[in-house]
């Protein structure tokens, strides 16, 4: 499913690269053409959620018939009970249970900005009254013990702003 999604991820690419270049840019071309195979960690992680999402009962049963590991009687049986709607879909809830240094826990989304609601109107009032994010973020540094990223503040941003329109998302 991965190297799929990355086949067609690199054929994107390459259309976009080559509707850029004439002939007569070959070396950039050529250069261009190496760095296809670079992939952010964020773009692979995007590509296995995307993968894991598109994955069916049919397709595990697939594999299994593709593999051998099942015979045709049970993985009918298993088609049948699917069907029968007996077994439902499960969810999980996974959490981080490694030892992390104190920098590191530091760098962690949930630690930067831990966001009280005396802190987001704060925050919500700083922005009305006209102030960038980086001024917004060294108050926040200043006042508290948290350590906000200049993205973490543009997202608290956003959401404030969509709260100020009346969609009203939770801030987190």
């Amino acid at each position: 499913m991965i190297s799929k999604k990355k086949a067609l991820y690199y054929a994107d690419q390459l259309d976009e690269i080559l509707s850029r270049f004439g002939e007569d840019e070959q070396e950039t071309l050529e250069l261009e053409l190496e760095a296809i195979g670079n992939v952010d960690v964020l773009v692979a992680m995007r590509w296995a959620q995307g993968a894991w999402a598109s994955v069916t009962c049919t397709t595990i049963s697939n594999c299994w018939r593709h593999t051998e590991v099942l015979d045709e009687e049970l993985l009918t049986l298993a088609f049948n009970i699917k069907r029968r709607n007996v077994c439902s879909r499960t969810t999980v809830n996974l959490e981080d249970n490694h030892q992390v240094s104190k920098r590191t826990y530091g760098l962690y989304y949930c630690t930067r900005a831990a966001w009280s609601e005396e802190m987001v109107d704060t925050i919500n009032s700083l922005r009305q009254q006209g102030l960038q994010k980086k001024s917004i973020q060294r108050y926040i540094v200043e006042q508290s013990s948290l350590s906000p990223t200049l993205e973490d503040i543009a997202n608290l941003i956003v959401k404030l702003k969509k709260r100020e329109k009346g969609s009203k998302p939770p801030i987190e």
